[in-house]
């Protein structure tokens, strides 16, 4: 990559103090960076001709552009006749960049990334994460209090102070200070020993999440459209267990039900996981269900991956609106390869072949796809200051 790089570059770039730069490289992440629309597609096509002459291409279903701009500016970039989709935002590194340059979003996210770990305590209330804008708040409050309270129960009192309405009931504020908090399950910190703040009171209390087993298991997968034709029950969504932040549980599942995982941009996956059930209801599993895909391009995926032997005999089962059976469910867990020959997947789908006598519980979801070439493509306008 530092070679077709080197042998790709040219005049263009974008100018940061004495320097001129053209691209950013890591790993196998390429940025690309222009002053112009038209410079940047000029540096495209030169990289795209050094790719093509090492054996490389661009994946262009991972490609976007982004103009770093304070008003909307029109970017249509070419790459072998397919014009690359502009975004108003892009997470590059893990950091996400806007195309108004502000970092806004980015700090804020790391700060509720940072307190979805430190608030882990429950019993002890340590290991707290605040913004800089009320620690003078938060500071003077204890000064003044903390020799009457415990400071768990003074930050309890200024938590009140800051989202209760004094005309709602007691509910409403219970609701409001749960939107603040975000709390890690299980636990990370257990209490030690029986001493208490409070002066002649003993500490027996014990996290009741501490040294659990979780319940649901987390990946990385594409971005997607996650929808389903089940009830689902109190707040555990299929959203939430698709992202990895809690398990999917619903009401029995009848025969036609489905969860579908529609992708934002087609994605090459290599295998999928799925597990229903969980320690705590380990029966409420999928039974007779099955693992579907919708190529992208149908067509080419029937020629190819349908078809086997001299009489063509057929090699997948194919739905009426589609969609390709690739596996079932066995003892709760589905799992297994994509044959790489049905391309890019436009989604997949779970479908329920006939009635189930229990709930169900989908505990973990992978998508495993394939990151052969990330690119981007950011054009710098010269006339903000960056």
């Amino acid at each position: 990559m530092d070679r077709i790089s080197r042998r790709s570059q040219g005049p263009e770039g974008v100018r940061f103090g004495n320097h001129r730069i053209s691209s950013l490289l890591f790993a196998d992440d390429v940025v690309l960076m222009a002053s112009s629309g038209q410079d940047l597609q000029h540096v495209l096509e030169r990289f795209a001709a050094e790719c093509e002459a090492a054996g490389m291409r661009i994946s262009t279903s991972k490609s976007e552009a982004m103009v770093l701009d304070r008003k909307r500016v029109a970017c249509p970039l070419r790459v072998g006749g397919e014009v690359l989709p502009q975004v108003e935002e892009f997470k590059y590194l893990g950091v996400l960049f806007t195309s108004e340059g502000k970092m806004e979003r980015e700090i804020d996210r790391r700060i509720g990334a940072a307190s979805a770990v430190m608030r882990s305590v429950y019993l002890d209330r340590h290991g707290k994460m605040f913004k800089s804008l009320d620690l003078s708040l938060i500071v003077e409050f204890m000064l003044m209090f903390y020799k009457d309270k415990p400071i768990d129960w003074l930050l309890d009192h200024i938590m009140w102070v800051k989202v209760c309405n004094p005309e709602k009931d007691a509910k409403h504020c219970d609701r409001q200070k749960a939107n603040l908090r975000i709390r890690f399950k299980p636990s990370l910190f257990q209490h030690v020993g029986t001493h208490s703040s409070l002066a002649g009171k003993i500490q027996k209390l014990k996290d009741k999440d501490f040294g659990k087993q979780t319940l649901h298991k987390g990946h990385a997968n594409p971005l997607a459209e996650v929808t389903t034709s089940l009830k689902t029950y109190q707040h555990f969504t299929l959203e939430k267990a698709y992202l990895g932040e809690d398990f999917f549980w619903a009401f029995t599942p009848v025969a036609g039900d489905f969860i579908r995982i529609r992708f934002f941009t087609p994605v090459r996956i290599e295998r999928y996981f799925f597990r229903s059930g969980n320690i705590e209801h380990p029966g409420d599993k999928l039974f007779n269900t099955s693992v579907e895909v919708l190529p992208f391009d149908n067509i080419q995926a029937e020629k190819e991956a349908l078809t086997e032997g001299r009489e063509k005999t057929p090699k997948y089962h194919r739905t009426e609106d589609g969609f390709i059976r690739i596996g079932t469910f066995q003892n709760g867990i589905a799992e297994g390869e994509v044959d790489p020959t049905f391309g890019p997947l436009e989604a997949m789908r779970l479908s329920v072949l006939t009635d189930s006598p229990v709930w169900v519980i989908l505990s973990e979801a992978a998508s495993f796809f394939h990151q052969d070439f990330v690119f981007m493509l950011v054009y710098v306008s010269e006339e903000r200051n960056v």
